[in-house]
């Protein structure tokens, strides 16, 4: 009996859809018919793949009101939230790897020095072949666009794995690829649970693996990588702080607070999730950012009016209680929120919680969910010493007029990315590589790495004197030492200073 997939609205708590999940036998299948096309594709040039391509994006644009509308109901996000950090910065990522792609991966000529002047030296970069894409369910088509386009750019074929509570918008790509005229086995979505049969077969069966979610199943993932020596790479959690000084434009400063904290309901990788402000500003601070949540229209989002969506799953919405309860329990305050609401549909209000330190779960643990969490703290050293005592290191923000001391404060806090004076969008700055450190994942994103992450490099050399023989071939000499010694002395010296 063939497994199926349930699918429900978290704004309605109905069924949307029943798909059956692709078995091991399934995903064997895709794997040979990926194998089978990956030397049409791979022996395409940029020119030619970029032709597909703008096809792709001009279907894109044709359907984005049907592309947000599907966001939306599976998701629970706002349209706002779908058509900005999903669609815009989506068609943002393959407009950029259109333009830059070839220029990326084009043979490069490398200068050498001493010895290797005599020779031609080149680095070189060629596609792995099949790319495996497993993606969460926050942004499911956000970070399938983040690493499927780069990786088809490159030349690989795609096997994409979406959590399976969020597979219609991956499906959908599907279709858009199949109407582009794309070769069936180029791009292909994989729907299963977990870590299923299904799944293990999709790990074992690809020759790279993107994958982005928590950071547990990603050590997992990683573990199975290693055993095959496969490359990975691996976006994980974060618990991203937020600092604000004195000399912060404070309005700006609470408006970047609270909607980085709740933007996509605060299901975001990159969300603020601990806010630290120094004590004279902080009164003034919360009272506005309170002012400012409380002001914030909840619930389902039928004409871009409404700021905060659903939580995606039930399960998510009762974590995030579960840290709730446990600060109050520890002392904490909530001043505005924190209830679930609405009679039915994964609603959580958005909660503004102060009194909060570093033994509650909801300034330790990852949140994702609509929770804005306030601390106050002396000065910017201990803002800093408090943001790096995280096992996380994915994103920051840092608060100031003072822009020297805000790049200063940047270089002092443990973080692959950071922003100042802004908040989220430099995930959506494709020319910016992203990355996380600690326990926040491996690899980069977007930029030239993030492109070269999908290939394998080589390195070329060759000669160009046409000698019968290198003076360190043999037979060895005396004579052939000294020749060697002078060429030491002669490019190796210390000059003096």
């Amino acid at each position: 009996m063939t497994e199926t997939i349930k699918i429900k609205s978290p704004l309605t708590e109905e069924l949307i859809k029943e798909l059956p999940a692709h078995s091991s036998e399934d995903v064997q299948e895709a794997i040979g018919i990926a194998r089978d096309i990956a030397p049409y594709w791979s022996g395409l040039s940029f020119k030619e793949r970029i032709g597909y391509f703008k096809t792709v994006r001009k279907i894109f644009l044709e359907e984005k009101e049907n592309i947000v509308d599907i966001l939306h109901k599976e998701t629970g996000k706002t349209k706002t939230d779908a058509l900005v950090a999903e669609v815009l910065l989506s068609v943002g990522i393959l407009k950029f790897y259109e333009d830059n792609a070839e220029e990326f991966l084009m043979d490069r000529k490398v200068k050498g020095f001493g010895i290797s002047a005599l020779k031609d030296l080149y680095v070189r970069n060629f596609p792995y072949g099949l790319v495996g894409v497993i993606t969460s369910w926050n942004y499911p088509l956000l970070l399938t666009f983040s690493d499927a386009f780069p990786a088809l750019m490159a030349g690989n074929c795609v096997l994409a794995k979406p959590s399976s509570l969020t597979p219609l918008t991956a499906l959908m790509l599907d279709d858009i690829f199949e109407r582009a005229g794309i070769p069936e086995g180029v791009y292909k979505t994989i729907v299963c649970k977990g870590r299923s049969e299904a799944t293990d077969t999709f790990i074992k069966g690809v020759d790279m693996i993107a994958f982005t979610g928590s950071t547990n199943v990603g050590i997992g993932i990683g573990k199975s990588c290693i055993e095959d020596l496969k490359p990975c790479t691996l976006e994980l959690g974060g618990k991203d702080p937020m600092i604000v000084l004195e000399d912060a434009k404070l309005e700006r400063a609470v408006n970047a607070a609270v909607f980085g904290s709740l933007m996509n309901t605060g299901q975001t990788c990159i969300s603020i999730e601990r806010i630290y402000v120094v004590d004279s500003v902080y009164d003034e601070f919360v009272t506005k950012v309170v002012e400012k949540t409380r002001s914030l229209t909840v619930g389902e989002d039928e004409d871009f009016n409404t700021d905060v969506g659903s939580m995606t799953s039930e399960e998510q919405l009762n974590e995030v209680l579960e840290q709730i309860d446990d600060a109050v329990k520890k002392g904490a305050r909530i001043l505005f929120g924190g209830k679930r609401i609405g009679e039915r549909g994964y609603f959580l209000e958005p909660a503004v919680i102060v009194d909060v330190n570093e033994s509650m779960d909801i300034m330790t643990e990852e949140t994702f969910g609509p929770v804005i969490a306030i601390r106050s703290v002396r000065d910017a050293d201990e803002a800093i010493e408090l943001a790096n005592s995280s096992i996380y290191g994915l994103n920051g923000a840092i608060f100031t007029k003072d822009i020297e001391k805000g790049l200063k404060m940047a270089g002092e806090i443990e973080s692959g990315s950071l922003c100042i004076n802004d908040c989220l969008i430099n995930y959506g700055i494709a020319e910016l590589p992203f990355m996380g450190v600690k326990k926040s994942g491996i690899g980069v994103r977007h930029s030239e790495a993030g492109i070269k992450r999908f290939c394998r490099s080589q390195s070329v050399v060759v000669d160009k004197m046409g000698l019968k023989n290198e003076v360190y071939w043999y037979p060895h000499s005396k004579t052939s030492a000294d020749m060697i010694f002078k060429v030491v002395d002669q490019f190796y010296k210390v000059e003096d200073a």
